[in-house]
């Protein structure tokens, strides 16, 4: 997807490629939620990737599994 925006003179093309986050952004991301909303928000992780990282979902409570 492709947002054009355009300003008195020029516009600027940005993509919604470039917003997109890595792995250990927003695993890091995740645990500063977590640490600053501690009675709020939980991580946990639900599986493994192929590539053996944490699947993780943050929730209001702990999930039993």
């Amino acid at each position: 997807m492709m947002v054009l925006i355009w300003t008195f003179a020029s516009f600027t093309i940005i993509s919604a490629q470039d917003s997109y986050r890595n792995f250990n952004e927003l695993t890091e991301r995740l645990d500063r939620l977590e640490s600053n909303y501690e009675n709020l928000v939980f991580l946990q992780s639900l599986a493994k990737t192929a590539e053996g990282r944490d699947l993780i979902i943050a929730s209001n409570s702990i999930i039993d599994a």
